[in-house]
């Protein structure tokens, strides 16, 4: 496991190029706002196993919903199964939707 700091917008695009046999099992996202989850899911989404997982802790969640708005662009969710969609008490003042998807196909 490797910790990486900085811009998600910059350094996944980076990690990805430098780590070519990488191969995603789930991928979690919990960025809340739109570019950064772009850029993740442009990046790692192809990297994602068939039968892998790809989860956003705010999905459909209209205080942030730029996370809902890429992952409507850039995942095929017709060709993706909906595991699970809840929202979740993580503290008495904040409900988080969880969204999960098992991929059917290669990379979304």
């Amino acid at each position: 496991m490797e910790l990486v700091k900085g811009d998600a917008t910059q350094t996944i695009p980076e990690f990805v190029a430098r780590c070519s046999d990488l191969t995603v099992a789930m991928l979690y996202l919990d960025f809340d706002i739109y570019e950064p989850t772009r850029v993740a899911l442009e990046h790692l989404l192809p990297l994602v196993a068939k039968g892998g997982l790809v989860v956003f802790d705010s999905f459909n969640y209209e205080k942030f919903a730029g996370e809902t708005k890429a992952a409507r662009e850039l995942i095929r969710l017709n060709q993706a199964e909906a595991v699970l969609l809840r929202p979740v008490h993580l503290l008495p003042s904040r409900v988080t939707t969880f969204a999960l998807w098992r991929l059917r196909t290669l990379g979304a």
